[in-house]
């Protein structure tokens, strides 16, 4: 993925999670010629943990100090579906605009009670394990019950936001121009109370950079972010939390999106989705 997006006019803000052996990575990014790659610090950012906007907000205050136009959010398993080329004109005839999938919390279409008990509620991590307090009716397992009356002695039953502070979610693959970064960067610089309240949400990358925009009281800027993102998701499952891979059928399906990227492929399973998108797609790689 790396490779397929790099070129003379792009920085490559890479995170690369904490658990993992880095030496293993830099040894194959040594045997590659890759432009303009800068590591960024590294967090450990298991699924729901606040590790993932934390190495995210990272990435956006590097990217304002390369003075970058536009940032996009991609994860290991993401891949470009238009070239170069057809992703720097896209951005160009948008200048200005950012795409951000948003909705106002709690949405109609999640389980009731079960969105907003992500802000509601405490979320703890250890040894990549979710904890939640207060635990939901009928939940087992001594230790979650134990850590639960602990919790219980000091912490409240429900969190709030901060006043005036309407929560927004969506997904966490954002394009932003550099004037949404800005007000991110800047919301978190103000509003530190609010930074640590969503470490201990579920999920918050899914929700801090959407509550940051439209509660950041500039309606110019409101009004240049698009609700749609840039990145095709393969939800074949809606009952399932994490979208499905691609495979090899997926093809036209890719072909026909205008989208920019896709996500999730598994690029040792599908090799050969992998080299047809290459050959027919991203053949035009010149800017």
């Amino acid at each position: 993925m790396l490779t397929a997006i790099q070129s003379d006019n792009t920085y490559l803000f890479l995170h690369v999670d904490k658990r993992v052996d880095l030496d293993i990575f830099l040894k194959q990014v040594d045997s590659t010629s890759f432009k303009n790659l800068v590591l960024l610090p590294r967090f450990k950012s298991a699924w729901g943990y606040a590790g993932i906007s934390w190495a995210s907000m990272e990435g956006v205050k590097a990217a304002l100090k390369y003075d970058c136009d536009y940032v996009i959010f991609l994860s290991g398993a993401d891949y470009p579906i238009k070239s170069t080329k057809e992703i720097f004109a896209f951005l160009e005839k948008n200048n200005g605009k950012s795409f951000v999938d948003y909705y106002k919390m709690p949405a109609p279409f999640w389980m009731e009670g079960k969105e907003i008990n992500r802000i509601r509620k405490y979320y703890f991590f250890f040894r990549n394990k979710i904890f939640e307090y207060p635990l939901p009716p009928g939940a087992t397992g001594l230790p979650r019950k134990i850590l639960n009356f602990f919790f219980g002695l000091f912490l409240a039953k429900e969190r709030k936001l901060p006043e005036g502070i309407v929560p927004y979610g969506g997904e966490h693959w954002v394009c932003l121009h550099k004037k949404a970064v800005h007000a991110v960067v800047d919301f978190y610089k103000q509003r530190p109370k609010l930074w640590r309240f969503f470490t201990y949400c579920f999920s918050p990358e899914e929700i801090y950079i959407q509550t940051a925009l439209f509660n950041d009281g500039d309606q110019l800027l409101m009004a240049s972010v698009e609700n749609q993102t840039i990145t095709l998701i393969n939800w074949k499952n809606k009952n399932n939390p994490s979208p499905a891979f691609f495979d090899f059928d997926d093809f036209d399906r890719i072909k026909s999106s205008d989208k920019l990227f896709a996500r999730k492929f598994d690029f040792d399973a599908q090799p050969q989705l992998l080299e047809r998108i290459n050959q027919e797609l991203l053949k035009n790689q010149s800017e």
